[in-house]
């Protein structure tokens, strides 16, 4: 029972990391300081600095980040039924 405890915090604390670098990504996409041939490594992805790329990381780290930090939830909705 502990174990599966210690396993749902760090999932949730996972989950806000990966938020923080979809923050970080989705601000740089709002700011003016794109450019071509520029690129960021977020979770060790190298992210090319244009519109497209910015947005579509961005994008998925929101939602990867909002699935691991409600996942457990879910499972104890679930296993409650």
């Amino acid at each position: 029972m502990k174990t599966k405890t210690i396993f749902f915090v760090l999932m949730q604390l996972f989950g806000c990391y990966v938020l923080f670098n979809a923050y970080e990504v989705l601000s740089i996409y709002f700011s003016d300081s794109r450019g071509v041939g520029v690129g960021i490594t977020k979770l060790n992805i190298l992210i090319s600095v244009q519109d497209g790329p910015l947005l579509f990381y961005g994008t998925l780290f929101l939602i990867v980040g909002l699935l691991l930090i409600f996942f457990p939830f879910f499972l104890r909705k679930l296993k409650r039924n």
